[in-house]
Order: C-alpha cells, then sequence, then structure tokens
C-alpha cells in the first residue's frame, strides 16, 4: 500500500496533492478507500458523497471473508479450498464484493480489505 501511495504522490501535482488530502481529512477505513478510489479517477467526491454511499459497504459475512483473502494475496481455487466453495461461488462473490463496493479489481478488493482491517472492523 505504501508504494501505491508513494506512485500518486510522484503523479500528483502539488496542488492536487493539497486538494486530495484536505478532502480526506477526517475520514477513516473504508470511507478513506472510497474518497481515494474516487479521487484517482477523476471522480472528485465529497465527504458528503462518500457517507452517502455507505450502504455500498454492506457485505454478507462470506464476502467480507471472501475480500479478506484476497486482501492476502490467495488466488480463487485457494480461497475455494479453503472455504470449502467451489472457484465458481468465489467469483461470484467477488463480482458481488465488485458491484457493492464499485471496484473494478482484484487490486482495489484488497486495497479496501486492508484498509478496513487497519480500521480496526
Amino acid at each position: 500500500m505504501e508504494q501505491a501511495a508513494a506512485r500518486a504522490r510522484t503523479r500528483l501535482s502539488a496542488a492536487a496533492r493539497e486538494t486530495a488530502v484536505a478532502g480526506a481529512r477526517g475520514l477513516r477505513g473504508e470511507r478513506l478507500v472510497a474518497y481515494a478510489l474516487g479521487a484517482g479517477s477523476g471522480d472528485h467526491r465529497t465527504r458528503r458523497d462518500v457517507r452517502a454511499a455507505d450502504d455500498r459497504f454492506r457485505l454478507t459475512a462470506r464476502e467480507s471473508t471472501v475480500a479478506e483473502l484476497v486482501a492476502e494475496g490467495l488466488t480463487n481455487r485457494q480461497i475455494a479450498d479453503r472455504l470449502g466453495l467451489s472457484v465458481h461461488t468465489v467469483a461470484t462473490h467477488l463480482d458481488k464484493i465488485r458491484d457493492k463496493l464499485g471496484l473494478r479489481s482484484r487490486t482495489q478488493i484488497a486495497l479496501w480489505a486492508a484498509a478496513r482491517t487497519e480500521a480496526g472492523r
């Protein structure tokens, strides 16, 4: 995660960094990740917009577990074996996670799960 932050710092102008930091001030956990992912795509959401999107973060217990295992670097096959699921079921959970969180990749799921874990949730 530190590498991603370092890359972002080098790609943003000083003014863009200041704006991003000011907008993220006071956000924690998944709200911070949502803000960061939105800001990174050119979608400059306000804190109110991020808070209004909180319902997106209601994953089932199984979806949360799958997201955490993705953050640990496990493949779909490894997750399936660990949880006693089929690979297809794991892929379905990942699709639902991406839909609920508005994410596009396993990397974004991993970052979201890591931030959630750091926040103590």
